[in-house]
């Protein structure tokens, strides 16, 4: 089901911001539970959801 006031291709783009940002966190970087880190640029979809993950 597709929110109201958002397109197709909105609601297609939203996992992939998602996994994205899970990627660059966990796999890539490594980053581990407690530790702190910057979101430089958390305006966008994948610094909303990285917020998200590690907030």
């Amino acid at each position: 089901m597709i929110p109201a006031g958002m397109t197709y291709e909105e609601t297609a783009a939203t996992p992939q911001a998602g996994l994205l940002a899970l990627q660059g966190l966990c796999d890539k970087r490594q980053i581990a539970p407690g530790q702190k880190i910057l979101i430089n640029g958390a305006g966008g979809g994948v610094g909303t959801f990285a917020i998200q993950v590690k907030g």
